[in-house]
């Protein structure tokens, strides 16, 4: 069921977000989503050392798993933005590379520290970690969105679901 509550989301969403990344200033947008994600990773640690009831968890971890729906397309819309048109391509491929790493590096850190410590800790180390990207997207500035392209939502929808 908990996996339910988190695939759902990215499965209705994936193509809204892909609009909205498209239509918004990427870099604020990210900034309100892990503004967002962080205190609803606390909430999941929280339910969870509180032995909350089922459906309270499964309410948080739905929009925890929404608000991460729509940071999976704007962060790969913000990429161009941050590197010459050049270099693009390696920028993607460095990405690509960083996000499959930490697929591996992320579960394999998490079972370790399960191991160690109650699972709602990890929670909370999790939604601690939030910080750090706050903090590297107020640092970065990048060029203004160069490729967006501002149509009709209900056209850039059809156009998603034909490219689909």
């Amino acid at each position: 069921m908990i996996n339910a509550c988190r695939m759902v989301p990215a499965f209705l969403l994936s193509v809204p977000a892909g609009v909205l990344a498209d239509r918004s200033d990427r870099r604020k947008l990210l900034i309100l989503l892990q503004a967002g994600i962080m205190p609803s990773t606390f909430c999941v640690g929280y339910l969870l050392a509180a032995d909350s009831p089922f459906w309270l968890l499964a309410v948080v971890v739905t929009l925890r798993s929404a608000l991460m729906a729509v940071v999976i397309p704007v962060r790969n819309s913000l990429i161009p933005n941050l590197v010459p048109e050049s270099q693009v391509a390696s920028a993607v491929a460095v990405d690509s590379a960083v996000r499959n790493l930490s697929r591996i590096v992320g579960p394999a850190l998490a079972g370790t520290l399960l191991a160690v410590m109650e699972v709602e800790d990890v929670f909370w180390i999790s939604g601690c970690s939030i910080v750090a990207v706050l903090l590297s997207l107020f640092v970065v500035h990048p060029e203004s969105n160069r490729d967006a392209v501002f149509n009709n939502i209900k056209a850039d929808i059809q156009e998603a679901a034909v490219y689909a």
